[in-house]
């Protein structure tokens, strides 16, 4: 049987609503008694069951889909699912009833029907909804504490007369709905908006602008909590700006956010103290919902931009390579202390010359070359201990160095300091390799006729200079060591090989110590050693059936005659590098090749003293 007369159904009205004006219109009471008289239980329609909806329209012959269009339907506990849309309990009212006074008020125009003409809209049942978008009045929230509050009856909740509808009207607060709002009642009709949004569920888009906005409305000091309606308002509003444009508009927002942070002491320093309850959520420990790519644009702009420790944990995912460390970091990470590696910072042209007047948290560097300063302090070995590390004697180690086999340390900048009287450890273990991949074999003694290298060098004229140069440049046929003696006095030599003149070592120097002695990586000595148009930078041969590239000595002085790299300008030119960078650029003086090609700065050297020299 059905009921009779129909009472029509209103396009914008929820279910719930619809069925307390028919229990007004049938009985003239409430709607819990009505669902109960009809067989419809109230918690089945008010989680938008598809029996009871379709129940209630059968019961009066509604047509079904105009109200199923406008259910807000459970799809799993706390999760609903409203046409195309889906999102948790939070994104709706949930037991708050809100609602605007003057469309009510416009409901019932004689005031003699107000339960059967007031109609509760979909949209008010919506949290990011706060303004009515016909009478741009901030909406009222009612609650009467009951158990029946989620039912939203009007009929209960908002007893006033039209009169006293208009005169709350009257006293709200007007303003614009925020373009948030907009977005999300367009969006659930079926309309696109900015790509970086529609790109995301309606809640994760919702909160991640609100919460943006407020901190840029209210400051990072603000919280959730303390913020009321208008606020959320006016914080879409502030957002909506940056959020439309997508990730470059977010990336906008968080350089202006860190920007404001710089004139409040040393909040800059901190997340929190930039991005405020936006950081503080995105890096809540048990996030219950995912909050959607706002995370992963934060994530990556802090990365670049900030303070980050190797393997910390920023937001919710690990960071092992670091682009910007502050030196306090880098000094905890790689346990150095953190004034020593800020003077070799600044020793290197890392860090300005005057980072020694500012507080080592506050020194941001390059991640990468942070690093590789670290790992060079921890392995600065002092020349007096690199004789036990090598096994060799102190003559030893002072002509590897003088012949560049081994680079003193120049770390610290103070000529009389600790670290620049050293030698990395790295490079005299690679030293030892390349002396051990020449050995022919390992005796337990010194066989006839050959001799252990501090015999060879006490018995003739040999000097450790012409010694190692053959040694390093492979031209010793018969190299054996004592099994039981590590290192260089290890070493056992047929005296023979150095008594004929084509043994006799040859001048100029390998790769290797040329790549030593310009203080370049691996990758740039090949480079500027390669043939190309025009011949190589510096020219070098093969040697003998080694194939080791050899520097004549006369190829190394064109090539410091002809070229200067930008690392050596302090050295040759006595003047800051960033100086001569600044004076090339203004008479247009630019590197020989692309840097990032080469491997490193080169110049021309007149051209390096013609723009001094204005």
């Amino acid at each position: 049987m059905q009921i009779f007369p129909a009472l029509p159904y209103r396009s914008d009205e929820t279910v719930l609503s619809w069925a307390a004006r028919l229990a007004a219109f049938h009985t003239g009471g409430r709607l819990v008694p009505f669902l109960h008289d009809i067989g419809i239980k109230p918690n089945d329609l008010s989680a938008g069951g598809p029996d009871a909806v379709r129940h209630l329209c059968e019961k009066v012959g509604q047509d079904l889909e105009p109200v199923r269009r406008n259910v807000i339907a459970r799809i799993a506990t706390r999760h609903f699912a409203l046409r195309d849309e889906t999102f948790s309990a939070e994104f709706t009212t949930g037991v708050i009833t809100r609602f605007c006074p003057a469309c009510l008020a416009c409901d019932n125009l004689d005031d003699r029907s107000p339960h059967i003409a007031r109609s509760h809209r979909l949209i008010w049942t919506l949290r990011p909804v706060h303004i009515c978008p016909d009478h741009k009045i901030l909406m009222l929230e009612r609650r009467g504490d009951k158990w029946d509050d989620f039912l939203h009856e009007l009929a209960d909740l908002v007893p006033e007369t039209r009169a006293q509808l208009l005169n709350l009207a009257g006293q709200a607060p007007g303003t614009e709905p925020s373009e948030l709002q907009s977005y999300v009642l367009a969006r659930l009709d079926g309309a696109s908006g900015p790509a970086w949004l529609d790109r995301q569920p309606i809640e994760q888009a919702v909160k991640a602008t609100e919460m943006l906005g407020a901190v840029i409305a209210f400051g990072t000091e603000a919280k959730a909590a303390d913020l009321g309606p208008m606020d959320w308002v006016h914080a879409a509003k502030q957002a909506w700006p940056y959020v439309r444009d997508g990730e470059d508009g977010l990336r906008r927002a968080f350089c202006e956010l860190q920007e404001a942070a710089k004139g409040h002491g040393r909040d800059w320093l901190r997340r929190k103290g930039v991005f405020g309850m936006l950081y503080a959520w995105l890096s809540a420990g048990k996030l219950r919902k995912d909050p959607g790519s706002i995370r992963d644009v934060l994530r990556a702009h802090i990365v670049e931009t900030m303070d980050v420790g190797p393997g910390e944990t920023l937001l919710g995912e690990v960071v092992t390579q670091p682009r910007i460390s502050s030196v306090i970091t880098l000094a905890k990470t790689y346990h150095v202390h953190e004034l020593t590696l800020r003077d070799v910072l600044v020793s290197r042209n890392l860090l300005d010359a005057d980072a020694a007047f500012t507080p080592c948290s506050e020194l941001l560097v390059d991640a990468g070359q942070g690093r590789l300063v670290a790992e060079a302090i921890n392995c600065a070995i002092p020349v007096t201990q690199a004789g036990s590390f090598l096994n060799a004697t102190r003559p030893m180690v002072s002509t590897l160095v003088e012949i560049g086999a081994l680079t003193q340390l120049k770390l610290d900048g103070e000529p009389r300091g600790k670290l620049s009287r050293s030698i990395d450890r790295r490079q005299m273990v690679a030293f030892l390799d390349r002396i051990e991949a020449k050995i022919t074999g390992v005796v337990d003694a010194v066989p006839a006729g050959m001799t252990d290298i501090s015999g060879l060098l006490e018995r003739s004229r040999i000097t450790n200079e012409k010694l190692f140069r053959l040694l390093l440049t492979g031209r010793l046929r018969r190299l054996l060591r004592l099994k039981d003696v590590p290192g260089i006095k290890g070493l056992v030599l047929d005296p023979r090989e150095f008594s004929t003149a084509d043994q006799l070592p040859m001048p100029g120097m390998s790769l290797e110590m040329a790549r030593l002695t310009l203080g370049l990586s691996e990758a740039a000595i090949r480079a500027i050693t390669k043939d190309r148009s025009g011949g190589a930078f510096l020219k070098s041969d093969d040697i003998g059936g080694a194939h080791e590239k050899w520097i004549w000595p006369e190829a190394m002085t064109e090539f410091r005659k002809r070229y200067v790299f930008a690392h050596r300008f302090k050295l040759e030119f006595k003047c800051e590098r960033s100086t001569v960078r600044s004076r090339l650029e203004s008479v247009g003086a630019k590197p020989v090749v692309e840097p990032r090609k080469l491997g490193a700065t080169l110049y021309v050297r007149d051209e390096v003293i013609a723009a001094l020299q204005r």
